[in-house]
């Protein structure tokens, strides 16, 4: 004779059994998000460390004279270059984060916190000292566009004639041209024909074949979301690394300290930076 078998009980996630379910955590914490530096490790670092001031001598230009030649040379105008100063001053920049004893013990990841937050204040630390030596564009004397600009080709053309002309600029090697602009303007430098059209530049590296945007009108391309704004403008720049003079008291340093029962972690840096040759800076404002 067939037994008969009852109906059977079901434990689902959600129902009557739901504290039976088991969450997981993926092993390691997720970094978080800063842009890199562009800006500065395509300027000139000065030797010296910067002191309570440093002090930047540049010379001034000297006419050239034709004389006879019977001439004893009494009537030669003699210059004395009028050398002008530029003062840089320091600025201390610090990231600091802290977690309690318990939270290692806790959350499981006792062996990663202490890296996972260290490694957080030296990217944080790294973009606000980029924040902080693009502050010096909005003092540029030379500029093309405005807060409602997009980036073109004659406002390239332009910045490029200022570097080639007015600053006497040799396109020696090392003497690389840069452009940096905000990342909102992607999408208008790559309707630039020169920039894009791999007719026009002459090979095969357009952004369509290589999906990189580096080189166009002898500009080295770079964008970035740390570029200053100052009255609804955002400053790019087209510049050679002479432009801006930059050196530290304290080069980017890492520290922990014990306080009471927490970890603290720190970043610092002491840095100073200042315009030295405005002929070879064109600030690019852009909307």
């Amino acid at each position: 004779m067939p037994m008969s078998v009852g109906a059977g009980v079901s434990t689902l996630p959600g129902s009557t059994g739901a504290n039976l379910t088991v969450q997981r955590w993926k092993r390691g914490l997720g970094k978080a998000l800063y842009d890199k530096q562009r800006f500065i490790p395509r300027l000139s670092e000065t030797a010296e460390k910067i002191g309570y001031t440093l002090n930047v001598r540049r010379l001034g230009r000297v006419g050239v004279q034709t004389i006879s030649s019977t001439s004893d040379g009494t009537d030669v105008t003699f210059s004395d270059l009028a050398p002008t100063n530029t003062t840089i001053t320091p600025t201390w920049v610090l990231c600091g984060a802290a977690y309690p004893d318990s939270m290692p013990r806790r959350m499981g990841e006792g062996d990663n916190i202490k890296a996972d937050y260290a490694n957080n204040l030296n990217s944080a630390l790294a973009a606000g000292l980029e924040s902080i030596v693009l502050q010096n564009v909005v003092s540029a004397t030379y500029t093309v566009g405005n807060s409602g600009y997009s980036i073109e080709a004659a406002g390239l053309r332009y910045a490029l004639g200022v570097l080639t002309s007015n600053t006497r600029f040799d396109s020696q090697p090392g003497d690389q041209i840069n452009l940096i602009l905000d990342a909102g303007q992607i999408a208008p430098s790559l309707a630039i024909p020169e920039i894009n059209q791999a007719w026009q530049r002459g090979d095969g590296t357009s952004p369509q074949v290589t999906g990189k945007l580096s080189l166009g009108y002898g500009l080295s391309f770079m964008y970035s979301t740390l570029v200053a704004q100052s009255g609804g403008a955002k400053y790019g720049a087209v510049w050679v690394p002479e432009c801006i003079s930059y050196g530290y008291n304290e080069n980017p340093n890492a520290e922990t300290q014990r306080f009471l029962k927490q970890t603290r972690l720190m970043a610092d840096a002491e840095i100073g930076s200042a315009i030295i040759y405005q002929e070879r800076l064109i600030a690019v404002l852009t909307a």
